[in-house]
């Protein structure tokens, strides 16, 4: 009988309480790194940039944060769900380009 080994990303996010479904999306990927760069939930990137400590992380988090806080209130305006969509993505998109890629 095979024994599967966990991957080192897995067990971080489960150290850190992520949720279930979290957790099985980035069972899919080799690395943390691959999963960020597929990772369509800014909610979930904004969840992993408030677990790091480092300032660089803190500065980057202040800024995804914003860009957040930008698109909610688009979305909350929008007058139907193709904008709130559009919405959600360019707030995915402007996570990525402040952290391009994400390192434990």
């Amino acid at each position: 009988m095979e024994t599967k080994v966990e991957k080192a990303h897995v067990t971080q996010l489960k150290e850190w309480g992520a949720c279930q479904v979290g957790i099985e999306f980035a069972e899919q990927f080799n690395s943390i790194q691959e999963a960020w760069g597929q990772c369509k939930n800014y909610l979930w990137m904004l969840w992993l940039l408030d677990k790091k400590t480092d300032a660089a992380y803190a500065v980057a988090y202040a800024a995804a944060d914003a860009a957040y806080a930008d698109a909610a209130a688009y979305a909350d305006a929008a007058a139907d769900a193709a904008d709130a969509a559009y919405a959600a993505a360019a707030t995915t998109d402007a996570i990525r380009k402040v952290i391009p890629v994400f390192q434990f």
